[in-house]
């Protein structure tokens, strides 16, 4: 289901393998990933900081832009960590501009909708009438704390036409 996605990815330069041609479409992407990702595909800021860290830079730049909560200081600890998929779905819905006033779906729609942190309840319900989400069933459940995958993540950019970096 994550196929076209994935090719999308690869070929656009926004996201790569893991090494030895493999691609871990289940392996579980952390915000520091995640806002690699997302610097590049809005044009954000990207770069190491001075200690070496090699996502500093795409994590100030998507906290400075408020598409990411800060998570304390800009350190391994604190963002090679699992993104929750409430974090990342509300960041995209932010990232793109986008207002959806009233749309199709509710949140009495969203089966798992009270589970949503309170914070990123209407970017989610924001982000169904986009098209960034469907949900991960047929029902249209959110799973809002589960970690996001590599492959959910490469198929809600490609639902965003996001899918080549920005200039």
């Amino acid at each position: 289901w994550y196929h076209d996605a994935v090719i999308a990815m690869k070929d656009g330069g926004l996201i790569a393998g893991v090494g030895n041609n493999k691609f871990m479409p289940d392996g579980v992407l952390t915000v520091s990933q995640f806002c690699q990702i997302m610097a590049r595909a809005t044009g954000l800021g990207t770069g190491s900081d001075e200690a070496g860290y090699w996502a500093a830079g795409a994590i100030k730049s998507c906290v400075e832009a408020g598409y990411v909560v800060a998570n304390g200081d800009v350190v391994p600890a604190n963002y090679d960590i699992p993104i929750s998929r409430e974090a990342a779905v509300a960041a995209m819905y932010w990232a793109s501009g986008r207002s959806v006033e009233k749309g199709t779906i509710a949140p009495e729609d969203i089966p798992d909708y009270a589970s949503i942190s309170e914070a990123y309840k209407s970017a989610i319900v924001g982000a169904y009438n986009c098209g960034i989400t469907s949900g991960v069933d047929s029902n249209k459940t959110f799973s809002p704390k589960s970690s996001l995958t590599r492959g959910q993540v490469c198929q809600l950019f490609y639902n965003m036409k996001w899918t080549t970096p920005k200039a």
